[in-house]
């Protein structure tokens, strides 16, 4: 996401190979060709997460893409929860989207990368017979831009 102030004192840790499957699965599904190295993922408190994203009380936040990083709720357990997985998955997808189409900063282009990561994320989901795990339909219909300029 762009345009948030966002101050994180945690570091980087080393997760590999499980985002490297899940990078190498975004750029299938994307049709994406370009080499592409897989972003810092960093470990980050839920209540840091929510802190600098929501604008409405009962906001869950479990990952978000800043700045060509992957930033996720330290409580997720992706090498062994497949929904958690598929967060980092969404993530992913908002990696190639900035490598494609570049950073983000305006409403429309949002909410169009944001419909492509949910419906990648479910169709992971849906393969891994999780159909129906996360309500995506939900998540669409109550998504709000975060960017400034509504335009």
């Amino acid at each position: 996401m762009l345009f948030l102030v966002i101050h994180f004192t945690c570091e980087a840790r080393p997760i590999k190979p499980i985002p490297d499957e899940l990078l190498i699965r975004a750029k299938r599904e994307m049709n994406f060709k370009s080499d592409i190295k897989l972003p810092p993922l960093i470990a980050t408190p839920a209540v840091k997460l929510v802190d600098d994203i929501c604008r409405k009380k009962g906001c869950v936040v479990t990952g978000m893409y800043y700045k060509k990083k992957i930033y996720y709720d330290n409580r997720l357990r992706f090498k062994k929860d497949l929904v958690d997985r598929s967060i980092i998955y969404h993530e992913l997808i908002h990696h190639i989207q900035r490598v494609r189409h570049g950073p983000t900063y305006n409403c429309k282009r949002w909410m169009l990368n944001e419909r492509e990561a949910y419906k990648l994320q479910e169709k992971y989901l849906v393969e891994k017979g999780l159909k129906g795990a996360v309500d995506f339909k939900w998540i669409l219909a109550n998504i709000e831009c975060p960017i400034k300029s509504q335009t």
